[in-house]
């Protein structure tokens, strides 16, 4: 409790302001899945129903189910199953994104010694990645078309993912 009254106005005004960021940063996922599964959400329904539902998704726990439901309620013209898509789309990239953001991280910055190698790999996949996103727009599993965002939205799910990292660390840093 103690730590709690040392943390002064500035602090939470701070933290404030980069967990608005990160949440935005979030909603962000959303607008790129829904250009990528082509769906006619607007973007900036995309962005709110996208925060929205990251966020109940990591408060209430199961995010890609919770996440689903959250985006299934907030848009009335989506189905079910394209609520899943979306949340599935938007779980693996933004994991993808985070594991390279993380590799880049350890191979330029200071970083255990052990995170070396796991990094090098993730450095050199990065460019292994975005060519096959150029090369190959889909993919086919068990006869359906699985559509991948294109090098340009690959590009942008890697910078908000990194945005989103940034600000979350930024707000844990601001208050610790």
């Amino acid at each position: 409790p103690d730590q709690l009254r040392d943390i002064t106005f500035v602090q939470w005004a701070l933290a404030a302001l980069c967990t608005a960021g990160s949440f935005w940063a979030v909603g962000q996922y959303d607008r790129l899945a829904h250009m990528t599964l082509g769906t006619s959400v607007h973007p900036r329904h995309a962005v709110a129903s996208g925060a929205a539902s990251i966020a109940l998704g990591q408060t209430l726990g199961f995010g890609v189910v919770t996440s689903a439901l959250a985006r299934w309620r907030l848009l009335p013209d989506l189905s079910i199953g394209g609520a899943a898509r979306l949340s599935a789309f938007v779980s693996i990239t933004f994991v993808a994104a985070w594991a390279l953001g993380t590799a880049l991280a350890c191979a330029v910055l200071p970083a255990p010694g052990w995170t070396f190698w796991p990094a090098l790999l993730g450095v050199v996949a990065l460019p292994c990645i975005f060519a096959a996103l150029f090369l190959w727009p889909d993919v086919k599993l068990a006869g359906h078309r699985i559509p991948l965002p294109n090098l340009p939205l690959a590009v942008a799910i890697l910078g908000w993912t990194l945005a989103d990292t940034v600000l979350a660390a930024g707000t844990l840093f601001v208050l610790l």
